[in-house]
């Protein structure tokens, strides 16, 4: 359902029923609904009536899950599965075009484990987080990556692994919080700043 200012229902949209293996829903600026269903990526129209001529590329092993918008694409955290064994998994960030082709422009890096979290900033780059401690060769467990999926920077390194959620402040810090403490505090623990040059605020 969609809700009004006002909290009420909007009886113009059109209901639909995700099912229970449902797990990203976004909306981009022309007002198309993104969201991932049984490992795969959907579309609705603005209004919320099925977009059935909408069917992304997915290679045949890949299985989609949590969704971002990034301008007029759409980056999805991807598993994918190997061949000859389901316990043989990679996981990357890819970005789909509006026509639902793959972005060969963008640079897919390997995670070693899920990513709890990530973000598009105004600028196109990329925050990312998770129980991961390496992204494509370089050890952390916080990543900033420009707008191309390279890698910009590393924000937390892999001792604080499990960091569940990261953001922002616009001042050029970020808050981390997960399942970690502070080295040398007893008391500082699931929740950290990071200053803008990349080292924690421990004060």
């Amino acid at each position: 359902a969609r809700l009004l200012p006002d909290g009420s229902i909007d009886t113009s949209f059109e209901t639909f029923f995700f099912s229970y293996s449902s797990i990203g829903i976004v909306a981009s600026p022309d007002g198309k609904i993104y969201y991932t269903e049984n490992g795969q990526l959907k579309r609705l129209n603005a209004d919320g009536t099925t977009h059935d001529a909408y069917s992304p590329v997915r290679e045949a092993n890949d299985s989609y899950a949590e969704i971002r918008v990034q301008g007029e694409k759409i980056l999805v955290m991807t598993v994918r599965v190997s061949a000859t064994s389901p316990f043989e998994q990679a996981r990357v960030i890819r970005r789909i075009n509006a026509d639902g082709t793959f972005d060969d422009s963008f640079h897919e890096g390997l995670l070693d484990n899920w990513a709890d979290d990530f973000k598009v900033l105004p600028n196109g780059s990329i925050l990312l987080a998770g129980s991961f401690i390496n992204y494509d060769g370089t050890q952390g467990s916080a990543f900033k990556l420009n707008a191309d999926g390279t890698l910009a920077g590393t924000l937390l390194n892999p001792y604080y692994r499990d960091v569940k959620s990261i953001a922002g402040d616009g001042n050029g810090s970020y808050v981390v919080t997960g399942n970690f403490r502070i080295p040398s505090s007893e008391t500082k623990r699931h929740v950290a700043r990071i200053n803008s040059n990349k080292e924690l605020d421990l004060d």
